[in-house]
């Protein structure tokens, strides 16, 4: 039976049989709020560890810190090996030792559990791009940039998709609208720069 349903069955047991235990009204609302913590703590004790890993790792990519990030998607792993986190982590791990084939595995795993994830269909652009399947890759982007129209990341893997193909104007075309989403981006204008170059060079 799904954890949410256990929790709320037992939640409106314990709150039926307070009244009946305490007489006095403030014991019972005591008991009733010591009880539901401790079952809320008890059904969900896994999922809070896992969102303080993900932010610690979040942390650790903003720092740079490999070791960190590592450990953290590792114990994340180990708390939730079939579920979605697991996968998720799993393919963090593979992409950080460069293993594209387990890292686009785990990745597509965890995209079956939650279709459309935005983290998971980024991280499997990635790993898309880097193991050279580009049109694969565009596919995918396609229908990211189709639900998420404002996703900067989305934009800027696209152009890269494209660029790699040999298809400069396509790469550039993509690479404007990423540059109006988010205007201070330097890797933008860095990329469109070697774009416009080549197509300089190619005329």
């Amino acid at each position: 039976m799904n954890k949410h349903i256990i929790f709320i069955i037992t939640s409106v047991a314990v709150a039926g049989i307070a009244p009946m235990v305490f007489k006095d009204s403030s014991r019972s609302l005591v008991f009733l709020a010591l009880v539901l913590v401790a079952l809320w703590l008890q059904t969900y004790w896994r999922d809070i560890l896992i969102q303080f890993f993900i932010a610690r790792g979040q942390f650790a990519v903003r720092k740079g810190n490999r070791e960190l990030l590592e450990a953290s998607y590792r114990k994340i792993y180990r708390l939730s090996p079939t579920g979605f986190a697991g996968k998720m982590s799993a393919g963090v791990i593979y992409t950080l030792y460069g293993n594209w084939k387990q890292a686009e595995t785990f990745f597509r795993q965890a995209l079956y559990l939650k279709p459309g994830n935005l983290y998971i269909c980024l991280n499997l652009a990635v790993v898309l791009i880097k193991s050279e399947q580009y049109i694969e890759a565009r596919k995918m982007l396609y229908s990211l940039i189709f639900s998420y129209p404002r996703c900067v990341q989305a934009y800027l893997m696209m152009a890269e998709a494209y660029y790699r193909l040999g298809e400069l104007y396509e790469a550039k075309k993509y690479l404007l609208v990423a540059r109006i989403l988010d205007q201070g981006n330097i890797e933008i204008k860095e990329f469109l720069l070697i774009i416009q170059q080549e197509l300089e060079k190619a005329a």
